[in-house]
């Protein structure tokens, strides 16, 4: 099992959310993070035994939607169990090498001393074709925090995280 939270955002995700759960099935905790699905999207979830909470009104929408990614990401971070902390969509999912170097950061003593986040090379793909050549690649995420390092993320939209300490830096990862 991994030491660490994945927190995934739903909205009625009931088309991937098994292939997204499926992936971090080795995570010793799961936090749903829901905006008021309407589909089987909290049934799939119950059924792997996730954390199940409700997105904040405040940081959504009237349509439902996600104004305020920062504040969902921060309600991730602070109901997590765990230090190391995953965020992901529903529709996205890990590779076995991914949860295993995931595993890895979440040992490592020296990552924790010196990174607050781990930025996440995005790689758009669409019906199993990535598009290296698109305007978004390549284009790092902040997708893995180490919540104790964290002051929180900031900016409604293209949220990013705050270190607590400025002697902390971002490692840039191309593995996952």
């Amino acid at each position: 099992m991994i030491n660490a939270t994945a927190g995934i955002l739903t909205l009625n995700s009931s088309r991937n959310l098994f292939r997204c759960l499926n992936s971090v099935r080795n995570f010793k905790e799961i936090i749903i993070l829901d905006g008021g699905s309407i589909d089987s999207t909290l049934n799939i979830a119950k059924n792997f035994n996730c954390k199940i909470l409700s997105q904040y009104k405040d940081y959504k929408f009237k349509n439902k939607k996600i104004k305020n990614f920062s504040g969902v990401r921060n309600q991730i971070v602070n109901n997590s169990k765990y230090d190391l902390v995953l965020m992901l969509d529903s529709d996205e999912e890990l590779s076995n090498f991914n949860n295993r170097f995931i595993d890895y950061i979440s040992r490592s003593i020296l990552n924790k001393k010196k990174n607050y986040c781990c930025l996440v090379k995005r790689m758009p793909t669409f019906k199993n074709i990535t598009y290296k050549k698109s305007n978004l690649f390549p284009e790092y995420q902040p997708r893995i925090v180490f919540k104790s390092n964290l002051k929180g993320f900031i900016k409604d939209v293209h949220e990013k995280p705050l270190s607590k300490n400025k002697k902390l830096s971002e490692l840039k990862t191309e593995k996952i």
